[in-house]
């Protein structure tokens, strides 16, 4: 599916089921996740789910810089543009599809477990 997206650019490339398909598989990662984070939430120190996105999104945010500063050296401004909205738009559904599901399934394995006592 990115290699179409590359090499297609604003065409689409994949079908609406195949995309439909993407957005679930990533629900269900992000869900089966969620659950597992909610499993033990002291084994991480009592860091929270947020402080885990911000800092994800801190790691992201760098990785990105680089790459598109390397987009620019390499292929100009308008090649850096193409490449910071590619990678911005590719973030966000990545991670909306695993993050909704995640924050649920977390949700419902605290629920459980402060309501199991």
């Amino acid at each position: 599916m990115v290699n179409n997206i590359h090499q297609h650019g604003a065409t689409p490339a994949n079908t609406t089921l195949e995309r439909l398909l993407f957005i679930v598989v990533l629900g269900i990662t992000g869900f089966f996740s969620g659950s597992r984070v909610g499993i033990n939430p002291d084994a991480v120190e009592g860091r929270s789910i947020g402080d885990l996105l911000r800092t994800l999104s801190g790691t992201f945010t760098g990785v990105f810089g680089v790459l598109v500063g390397i987009a620019f050296v390499l292929g100009g401004l308008e090649e850096a543009r193409t490449l910071s909205s590619r990678l911005t738009a590719s973030l966000t559904i990545i991670v909306l599809g695993l993050l909704g599901p995640g924050w649920i399934s977390h949700q419902l394995r605290m629920y459980q477990r402060n309501h199991s006592h």
